[in-house]
């Protein structure tokens, strides 16, 4: 390649960028959507609850240590307060801006994961803390901590994040298994939470409580009244449990009726179940539970529904969400081989912990309340916990989708062949599944792909997930340097130690690359050459960096040739494709940019050019061709192969 190519070759991403701007390439229709940006600072962060607000920012909450994350002078609270304060951060809906950030937090650690937008813009933030300086407010249920153990928050933010409205303690010691429900109609909150059995402080029960005692680690929730002006009061206490332990406590929700659903991992070999329930029993040593209680009802009355959800093995998360229509959706995290796999299930059980996905009626009666029972993530090591990012589920028109992380080096994905990313190497990274329930006559795999860093060490782990109006997925969670950030984001690099928080949004259609034939080659003195696409991708893809590939062959040998690169549909205003004389050659593609080269002793030629990362250019359509000094072909010495048009992909 001669010297003035390289250097046209090397402005290649900025060139392609402006071609775009200027509509020099045609832009698709209906292709993904994709971008990502960093949440940190100089030390750690993790985020861990994420919301799309009315007005189409993106809310994310989550925990820190850094002390100069970029909260401004308005802010709430502005400087780092402790150890590790909880972090509330509000971005445009395209990612590109950090509008407003502050620290939620007291003098020891606290760490946010909930996220509300109420309909008066306002910003409710729930979590917990280990902090005795926790700010609070005068009308709060609760305004100090006892002990050493921590307790959950609740916390209502105006929308630019500069004043604290309501704040307020739950006097229950906790671990970080918390959940929250805003109920604005009632003016009634919702937390739960999961007290250690060396926990001497009691959570807070009511006369008509399911269970007024705690026995070991236990589950619990409350119902605060804020009703009356400026007084918080305790509608509603209980713990809920066996004379075991329950181990986890994740996932929470309140119906139409008000009934209260926990789902959950329990030790306890009597943890309530309902007569007629799917499962009365405990299978393994532990397993996941679902429950729903009525707290209009006093005592064994307000016990709804109970159930045990697992198998012979170990069930170690067990999250949920609830339909419209009264359906419970679960997510197992589980090395059980025996869960209620139904006849349309898409995927078998792998190895080591795998993901599992259940649809319950808990209106039926034992096996036939399982509506549909399959493996979503089936790896090879272990998948859906990692101890830092936790599997969850959303609701998808399309069906449900699914997030958490994986060890595993291989899943059994046999639909999917153009996830975003795939073949990640070393560490922890993401998964994204999306199960179609709705558009075939069963369920299917519709989207599947890996999200995380690229390098050898990449760790990415996944907290939240929510699904966008448009049916995109934002994400949120912990990484290493090395996620594919694009250079337009609010933080477009990594700023801490090991880890910094990252915010998402992954169009769940096919990313790859797509290549069309323009027309057909004219002929030379060695035939008829041939050009063809390789790759077309501005993003990174088993573990290499974007490019836009082509190969010519069948040319004359030792010949001086060049690439065309534009658009198919006009060269300086003239309509494409054009004629050639009466070669029998014709031009398919405008030459905007030109790249010259030789065609080698073999009359071969490839070649790679770097791509921008630059998701806004996934669908962008670009034009291509081989022109080829060949005397001996015909009259003019010139040979055109056939055209190429390419679809940008990741």
């Amino acid at each position: 390649m001669q010297p003035n190519s390289l250097s046209m070759l090397s402005r290649f991403p900025l060139l392609l960028v402006l071609f775009v701007l200027v509509g020099g390439l045609t832009s698709a229709q209906k292709r993904p959507t994709y971008w990502g940006s960093y949440l940190g600072g100089n030390h750690l962060e993790n985020s861990k609850g994420v919301l799309v607000a009315a007005n189409g920012d993106i809310l994310v909450v989550g925990k820190t240590q850094s002390s100069d994350l970029k909260t401004g002078s308005l802010a709430f609270q502005s400087k780092l307060a402790g150890r590790a304060d909880a972090f509330v951060a509000r971005l445009s809906g395209d990612g590109k801006r950090l509008l407003a950030m502050t620290y939620l937090g007291g003098a020891s650690d606290d760490e946010a994961r909930f996220v509300h937008e109420a309909k008066d813009g306002s910003i409710w933030v729930g979590g917990s803390t280990n902090s005795s300086t926790f700010p609070t407010t005068a009308d709060a249920y609760a305004k100090s901590k006892f002990g050493r153990f921590r307790v959950p928050f609740l916390v209502q933010l105006d929308a630019k994040l500069t004043k604290l409205l309501y704040g307020t303690l739950y006097s229950a010691g906790s671990e970080t298994d918390v959940q929250f429900f805003i109920d604005e109609k009632s003016s009634w909150l919702y937390i739960a939470g999961d007290k250690s059995r060396y926990n001497p402080i009691n959570a807070p029960t009511t006369a008509n409580a399911l269970r007024r005692k705690g026995v070991n680690d236990e589950c619990f929730f409350g119902i605060l009244d804020r009703s009356v002006p400026k007084k918080t009061t305790l509608k509603y206490g209980t713990y809920v449990g066996g004379s075991g332990n329950e181990l986890t406590l994740d996932g929470l929700s309140v119906d139409a009726k008000g009934v209260v659903t926990l789902s959950g991992t329990t030790a306890s070999t009597d943890f309530p179940t309902t007569a007629g329930a799917f499962q009365t029993k405990r299978k393994g040593t532990r397993s996941g539970f679902i429950v729903s209680v009525d707290p209009a009802q006093s005592g064994s009355k307000g016990l709804v529904y109970g159930s045990y959800l697992g198998g012979s093995a170990v069930e170690y998360f067990v999250k949920h969400i609830s339909d419209p229509q009264g359906l419970l959706h679960l997510a197992l995290v589980s090395s059980s081989s025996d869960l209620p796999q139904t006849s349309q299930a898409v995927l078998k059980r792998g190895g080591g912990s795998d993901v599992f996905y259940v649809r319950l009626d808990p209106k039926k009666s034992g096996t036939s309340s399982v509506l549909y029972g399959s493996w979503i993530i089936n790896g090879d090591k272990g998948d859906g916990d990692s101890g830092w990012g936790r599997s969850t589920l959303a609701l998808h028109p399309r069906g449900v989708v699914f997030s958490g992380p994986t060890r595993s080096s291989w899943w059994t994905l046999p639909t999917m062949s153009q996830p975003f990313q795939r073949g990640l190497r070393d560490g922890v990274r993401c998964y994204v599944a999306l199960l179609d329930t709705k558009t075939k006559s069963q369920p299917f795999l519709a989207y599947a792909s890996e999200y995380g860093g690229i390098g050898w060490q990449g760790n990415t782990q996944p907290w939240g997930i929510v699904v966008h109006p448009s049916g995109d997925l934002i994400l949120v969670g912990l990484s290493t340097k090395d996620l594919p950030v694009l250079p337009t984001a609010a933080q477009s690099r990594f700023g801490g130690r090991s880890y910094d928080g990252f915010v998402s949004r992954l169009g769940l259609s096919p990313w790859g690359s797509r290549f069309t034939s323009l027309g057909k080659s004219c002929m030379g003195s060695a035939g008829r050459p041939l050009l063809k696409g390789l790759t077309a991708g501005i993003g990174v893809r088993d573990g290499k960096p974007g490019s836009l590939g082509v190969e010519a062959s069948g040319m004359a040998k030792n010949r001086s040739a060049a690439l065309l690169i534009g658009s198919e549909k006009t060269w300086l205003s003239i309509p494409l494709p054009l004629k050639i004389g009466t070669t029998g050659c014709t031009l398919q593609a405008s030459p905007i940019l030109v790249f010259t080269f030789s065609t080698g002793a073999a009359g071969k030629w490839r070649r790679a050019l770097p791509a921008p990362l630059d998701s806004s250019l996934v669908g962008a359509k670009v034009a291509l061709q081989a022109l080829i000094i060949d005397p001996k072909a015909n009259s003019t010495q010139l040979v055109l192969t056939n055209g190429l048009l390419a679809e940008l992909g990741w």
